[in-house]
C-alpha cells in the first residue's frame, strides 16, 4: 500500500510539473532542466530520485530514504524475480540500450532508450509510475542509441552504427516532444571513426566529447553542434600534451578536465580548466588526482586514487571530496574515511536540488550482494567546515 500511495503521488506531482515552463530559451544553462545529471544514473523530482541500476529503474523517497522498484504490480518480485520471462512484466524493468545516459525525466514523463527485438532499439515515453509505455520511435537496421538528452522541448538521440567497412559512424537525431508522432530528423553526422563519449547541452548548442577508434587520450577532442543549423565546430585543445576529458558548465563558461596520454609519467594527474563557450580564453583552475562535477553553484572535486590499478603502492594523498568556487579556490572539503573507501571508486555523483549525492560500489561476497552505497549532505553545510555525509540508501547492482 505504501508503494501504491507513493506511485500515485509521483503521477500527480510530475503531471503538474509537466505544465510548467521547461527552461529558458536563451543562451544560458539551466542545470536543473537542461542537463540535470552528469553521470546518467540519478534524476531528481519533487518527492525523491529515480536511479538506474543495470536494467532496473528505482525510486528513492526523499523523506523516508526508502528504495522502491518503479513497479506497482501486485505480487511482482521485481529485481528478485528468478524467471526472466516473468521479470519482463515488471514495469521497473528497462533493458536500457547503453550503460548510462539512457533515461531522463522531463516535463512529467520518463524518456528512455531500450533494446527491443533483435537489433532494434526503441525510444519510450513513460508515465512517472513506470506505467503506460509509449513507443515514440523504433529504430531498426543495426543502429543503437548511445545517449539521449531532453533539452528545451527536443529529445536529442546520439546514434551509432557501423558501415560495410566496419567503420563507426555516429549521428545525432532529434524528436520534437511537442509533436512526437514523427520520424526523427537527422541534425548532423559525425566524421567516420570518431566515437562520441558524452553529449551535453547549453542554449542552442550541443557539446560532444569524442575520441577516434584508438580511444587514446591523445585523440580526444570537443565538438560543438549548432542545434539550429547543424554546423559542427571543433574546439581548440587546452595545450600540447594535455587532452580533454569530462566536461560540463559553470555560468557562461565550459568546464573540462584534461589528462595526459597513457605513456605519461603521472598519467593519473588531472587538470581542471574553464573556457568561453567557443573554446577561447582557456584558464587553469585546479589540478589533482580524481575527477569533478559541477551544479552551477560549486565545483565538486572527487579526489581518489586506485593504487591497485596504477601500480602505485602507497597511492597519492588522502581521499576527499573538495568543494571549489568558480575560480578553483577551495571552499570546503570532506575527508572520505573508511566508511566510504571499502571500494574506493566513486561512480555515482549527482547534485540535484539542495542535496549533493555521491556513492560507490559497496563490498559483497557475491556479485548479487554488492550495492551502490549512496551518501548525501545538504549544500547549506558548504563553507561550514563541518560537512557530515549521511547514508541515503543502498541500491542493488544489476
Amino acid at each position: 500500500m505504501r508503494i501504491l500511495s507513493l506511485i500515485l503521488c509521483l503521477v500527480l506531482l510530475l503531471s503538474a510539473a509537466g505544465c510548467a515552463d521547461s527552461g529558458s530559451t536563451g543562451e544560458d544553462w539551466q542545470y536543473k532542466t537542461d542537463c540535470p545529471v552528469l553521470f546518467g544514473t540519478i534524476q531528481e523530482v519533487t518527492e525523491g530520485y529515480y536511479m538506474q541500476s543495470g536494467h532496473m529503474l528505482y525510486f528513492i523517497d526523499r523523506h523516508s530514504r526508502e528504495l522502491f522498484p518503479l513497479c506497482s504490480r501486485v505480487g511482482c518480485l521485481h529485481d528478485q524475480e528468478p524467471d526472466f520471462r516473468t521479470m519482463l512484466e515488471c514495469s521497473a524493468y528497462f533493458p536500457f540500450s547503453s550503460s548510462a545516459d539512457c533515461f531522463t525525466v522531463y516535463n512529467g514523463h520518463i524518456y528512455a532508450s531500450i533494446a527491443a527485438d533483435g537489433p532494434s532499439q526503441e525510444v519510450l515515453q513513460v508515465d512517472p509510475d513506470g506505467q503506460n509505455r509509449r513507443v515514440l520511435y523504433r529504430f531498426t537496421g543495426g543502429e543503437w542509441i548511445h545517449t539521449l538528452l531532453a533539452h528545451r522541448g527536443t529529445l536529442y538521440l546520439l546514434m551509432t552504427c557501423y558501415d560495410e567497412n566496419a567503420d563507426r559512424r555516429d549521428r545525432i537525431c532529434t524528436l520534437d516532444l511537442g509533436s512526437p508522432a514523427q520520424t526523427p530528423a537527422v541534425l548532423c553526422s559525425i566524421d567516420v571513426g570518431l566515437s562520441i563519449q558524452a553529449m551535453r547541452a547549453y542554449g542552442r548548442y550541443l557539446y560532444l566529447h569524442c575520441y577516434d577508434d584508438s580511444l587514446s587520450y591523445s585523440s580526444a577532442r570537443y565538438l560543438r553542434v549548432d542545434t539550429v543549423t547543424g554546423d559542427v565546430l571543433t574546439l581548440p585543445l587546452p595545450e600540447e600534451g594535455w587532452y580533454p576529458g569530462f566536461m560540463t558548465f559553470f555560468g557562461d563558461r565550459l568546464l573540462f578536465s584534461a589528462l595526459q596520454d597513457d605513456d605519461a609519467e603521472d598519467r593519473t594527474l588531472c587538470r581542471l580548466f574553464s573556457c568561453a563557450l567557443d573554446g577561447s580564453d582557456v584558464r587553469e583552475l585546479y589540478r589533482d588526482h580524481g575527477f569533478f562535477v559541477s551544479d552551477g553553484d560549486y565545483i565538486y572535486w572527487i579526489r581518489y586514487f586506485l593504487p591497485t590499478i596504477y601500480d602505485y603502492p602507497n597511492g597519492v594523498g588522502d581521499l576527499a571530496l573538495i568543494v571549489l568556487d568558480m575560480e578553483g579556490r577551495e571552499v570546503d572539503r570532506v575527508p572520505l574515511d573508511s566508511r566510504f573507501t571499502e571500494y574506493p571508486f566513486y561512480e555515482t555523483v549527482a547534485m540535484p536540488g539542495e542535496q549533493f549525492i555521491f556513492g560507490y560500489r559497496g563490498p559483497g561476497e557475491t556479485e548479487s550482494e554488492r550495492m551502490h552505497m549512496l551518501y548525501t549532505f545538504p549544500k547549506s553545510e558548504i563553507g561550514s567546515g563541518a560537512i557530515t555525509p549521511e547514508f541515503l540508501c543502498g541500491v542493488p547492482l544489476r
